[in-house]
């Protein structure tokens, strides 16, 4: 597996998407989910990506218990959202009802652009 280097951080050159294992398609199935994530590593995917939101917290936790044994071998990039300059990590404020005025940004992983000004990362 090819890899690149994000700032600091050397990972797999294709990342893991794990939002599917908690929400979004039907049921989660969290025996097939770990056997899925323990066969990526052994693949050799070092990067996973998630949020609190998948699942409202059962992605995460999903992969915490998933791979508890096997933390030195991948780094798993998550996202919050900021709300009104609070950290907000619950479905309830990403999705309110009848708000015209929501703002949000929506912070996550990125490969460092030292001549891209930082408005345009985020």
């Amino acid at each position: 597996m090819h890899q690149r280097v994000i700032g600091s951080l050397t990972v797999s050159a294709v990342g893991l998407g794990c939002m599917n294992m908690s929400s979004g398609y039907g049921p989660a199935d969290d025996e097939v989910s770990t056997r899925l994530l323990n066969q990526a590593i052994d693949a050799g995917y070092t990067f996973f990506d998630t949020a609190m939101a998948y699942g409202s917290g059962h992605n995460e936790n999903l992969i915490g218990k998933a791979l508890a044994s096997r933390r030195n071998e991948y780094i798993l990039a998550t996202k919050c959202a900021l709300f009104d300059g609070k950290i907000d990590l619950g479905l309830a404020s990403i999705f309110p009802p009848n708000n015209a005025h929501f703002v949000a940004r929506i912070y996550s992983l990125r490969r460092e652009a030292s001549a891209l000004p930082i408005r345009f990362s985020l």
